[in-house]
């Protein structure tokens, strides 16, 4: 499960009733069921008594990876920490496919700066993702333009 699946996870089950809750954690795997309860406590800790606030709260925090293929080339070209910063806004679980389509010296360097990345403001974020976005699609729709 991806970080972002955890949350939404966590936040949607700290709603539940504990009996509910603890029954639908035995059936996770034990590492889910190991983050989930940290996320849950912090969840909980918030005192949220509404679930449309924290339905509300799930939705701004996502921001939807361009595919896989538009998400590549849309980073073509930028440096190390320009890239790390695209993943970490939009595609953190992609850091595995982004290593196995670019040089180990370049993937290396993009490991390091995500380790050291304070977590992003969610408009900068989102606006990263619009970008790789965008970068993707031009880049697939020249390289279409380029086969005929």
């Amino acid at each position: 499960m991806n970080v972002l699946g955890l949350r939404k996870a966590a936040a949607t089950l700290a709603g539940l009733h504990p009996a509910d809750r603890t029954w639908l954690l035995e059936r996770l795997r034990p590492s889910w069921r190991h983050d989930l309860r940290l996320l849950i406590g912090q969840v909980s800790s918030v005192r949220l008594s509404d679930s449309d606030v924290v339905r509300d709260a799930i939705r701004l925090c996502e921001v939807q990876p361009p595919k896989p293929d538009r998400l590549l080339a849309g980073m073509r070209g930028l440096s190390p920490s320009w890239c790390a910063r695209v993943l970490a806004a939009c595609a953190p679980d992609h850091i595995e496919i982004y290593a196995a389509n670019s040089s180990p010296a370049q993937a290396g360097a993009v490991r390091a700066e995500l380790l050291m990345l304070p977590r992003l403001p969610p408009k900068l974020a989102e606006a990263l993702g619009r970008v790789a976005h965008t970068r993707g699609e031009k880049s697939v729709l020249f390289q279409r333009e380029d086969v005929r």
